[in-house]
């Protein structure tokens, strides 16, 4: 898997380098609306929306690092994530 991420910056460089400008604007969409969310339903634990980059989209995204790239959506095939909750992996990726 990855490399220890020891805090939300690390994280967040992590992300930055394996998605594209469009990509980070999603994921950071994603990011808002989630914790906007959670204010209303538990989506995710309240201690966690401090640290979401690191607990929760870096470790979503690592996911590209070992699954083949040929089987990402769109290049040979879709994924299934069943039961996302709160939509990790499946939103993030």
């Amino acid at each position: 898997m990855t490399d220890f991420i020891a805090n939300e910056a690390q994280a967040r460089e992590f992300v930055v380098q394996r998605v594209s400008d469009a990509g980070l604007q999603r994921i950071e969409r994603f990011e808002t609306l989630l914790l906007d969310e959670n204010q209303r339903q538990h989506l995710m634990s309240r201690p966690s929306e401090g640290e979401i980059w690191q607990r929760h989209i870096a470790d979503s995204i690592q996911l590209l690092d070992i699954v083949p790239r040929e089987t990402w959506a769109g290049l040979g095939g879709p994924w299934l994530d069943l039961g996302t909750g709160a939509g990790f992996p499946g939103l993030v990726i």
